[in-house]
């Protein structure tokens, strides 16, 4: 497994796919950490929620302290770093079938749940390396205009990271999975735009109202990953234990699913 990661980790760091989105991400990030700190400045909130405060006694003396995972919550960063992990994933697994060489990597007896693993650890890697990126973005965008400082709650930082991981690598291997069982490149694209984009938990949400159990499934329907950020997003709230274990549940299916479409999966 460890060679298999190893190989991985070298086409990924040669891979003009990963250090695009990763430079579209830390755009997006600078762009939006920019408009948020304008609207800071002139109205003391961020998109209608409340920056953190001055930093000293005196608005006229203190410098404004904005935190920086509120910033990311609002320009719905959490959607998009997913999506393009989902998209980096397709591309890296997609030139392996064509380059030939996963033909060879599945011959092994176990040699397949070891190719899951590895991409598991891959897509963690990529996740990691996406929010890392943003974060630096947003605190230049941040820290580029004078009378702010950047805040950050190190305990709700971590749960952020954590969640936005897991839901990524949620997102990721689901999109593999798809790309594993088709074959097609731009189904698993698609599936993982739609997926990003909620659509599939619409769909959710509208079946359970059609058939007359809107009530009784919201409760199990607002676990959906996807509906779990968007609570982040939206209220500007930080996850709690409840939230981390579903996503962390929704992931390690996620990549189960992975493991059952790659067994079948011919040589």
């Amino acid at each position: 497994m460890l060679n298999i990661l190893h190989a991985q980790l070298y086409r990924l760091v040669r891979s003009v796919t990963f250090w695009g989105f990763l430079a579209l991400a830390v755009f997006i990030a600078f762009v939006i950490g920019r408009s948020a700190c304008e609207s800071a400045l002139a109205g003391g909130s961020l998109f209608g929620l409340p920056v953190m405060g001055y930093s000293s006694d005196s608005p006229s003396s203190g410098r404004l302290w904005i935190e920086g995972v509120l910033v990311l919550d609002q320009g719905r960063a959490p959607f998009y770093l997913a999506l393009f992990t989902s998209w980096v994933v397709t591309v890296l697994y997609a030139d392996d079938v064509q380059q030939g060489g996963l033909r060879s990597l599945l011959v092994g007896p176990h040699s397949r749940w070891q190719y899951v693993l590895a991409m598991t650890a891959l897509v963690v890697i990529v996740a990691i390396a996406l929010v890392a990126a943003v974060l630096a973005a947003t605190a230049a965008a941040i820290f580029s205009f004078p009378t702010l400082n950047l805040g950050f709650n190190g305990g709700r930082l971590v749960c952020w990271m954590l969640v936005v991981i897991l839901v990524s690598v949620f997102c990721a291997m689901a999109t593999f999975a798809v790309l594993v069982a088709t074959g097609r490149k731009a189904v698993a694209v698609l599936f993982a735009a739609l997926l990003c984009g909620c659509v599939f938990d619409s769909g959710l949400f509208a079946l359970a109202a059609m058939v007359g159990g809107e009530g009784a499934l919201s409760e199990p329907l607002s676990w959906l990953p996807l509906q779990v950020v968007g609570r982040m997003c939206e209220s500007g709230t930080a996850p709690d234990a409840g939230d981390m274990a579903a996503s962390m549940l929704f992931a390690v299916a996620a990549a189960a699913f992975s493991w059952l479409a790659m067994r079948r999966k011919r040589v």
